[in-house]
């Protein structure tokens, strides 16, 4: 009998799973690639959930509510229910290792693509943070926005993307020192003639970029969204 409830349970949990709502994905970005972890990041039109799970040889379970817990991931419990942004960010992952990712809605894998991680650096640098808000027109602050940063030197090299998620009083900060080079071979070079951009994804609510040069970045001016 007890075998027989856990199997109409588990029925129960894929129905409700399944009938969740989906929505085509667009604006997928890998930042914050690391030799540990990254973040993968996404809008859809309609408000979803959103679920990842990743593999190291390119192999997936059947179902998703049956993957190990260690090769799933999903959507911060700072930011619950059904959104139009979606930001995981994977971790615990292993250096110079390609990783295919399939993005979920419900149980439907609606996604897939990969990325590799690069190498562990010997050299740690001071921590920079960056910091700001972000507003709406009537300076209400922004919860849940992306904010993605990328530097670019003057002789035109730019950065690995950076990104992170404004929090409920639309603040947000990204720590400088994290920045690589694209090819994630080394740490990118600040100084004072380095620009800093950040665009803004608020999904059907706004994008926006704006820049600054380094050392007018704590605080960044007001983000708003329009």
């Amino acid at each position: 009998m007890l075998f027989f409830i856990v199997i109409a349970l588990i029925l129960l949990i894929d129905l409700v799973i399944f009938i969740e709502p989906t929505s085509k994905l667009s604006n997928v970005l890998i930042s914050n690639l690391t030799d540990k972890q990254a973040t993968v990041s996404w809008t859809t039109d309609k408000t979803t959930r959103g679920t990842i799970l990743i593999s190291d040889n390119n192999r997936f379970p059947p179902v998703v509510i049956f993957a190990q817990k260690a090769n799933k991931y999903e959507e911060s419990s700072a930011l619950q229910g059904f959104l139009s942004v979606h930001s995981i960010t994977l971790t615990d992952l292993k250096p110079n290792t390609l990783y295919n990712y399939r993005i979920y809605q419900g149980i439907r894998a609606v996604y897939q693509d990969n990325f590799q991680t690069g190498p562990t650096l010997d050299q740690i640098l001071t921590p920079h943070p960056v910091y700001g808000k972000v507003k709406d027109t009537k300076s209400n602050p922004v919860t849940g926005a992306i904010i993605y940063l990328q530097l670019f030197s003057p002789e035109g090299t730019q950065s690995a993307l950076l990104s992170t998620l404004s929090n409920r009083e639309g603040g947000w900060s990204i720590d400088l020192a994290n920045a690589r080079s694209t090819d994630l071979q080394e740490s990118f070079t600040l100084d004072e003639k380095t620009r800093e951009e950040i665009m803004v994804e608020r999904g059907k609510g706004g994008r926006i970029k704006e820049s600054t040069p380094s050392g007018k970045d704590q605080p960044w001016p007001d983000v708003i969204l329009r």
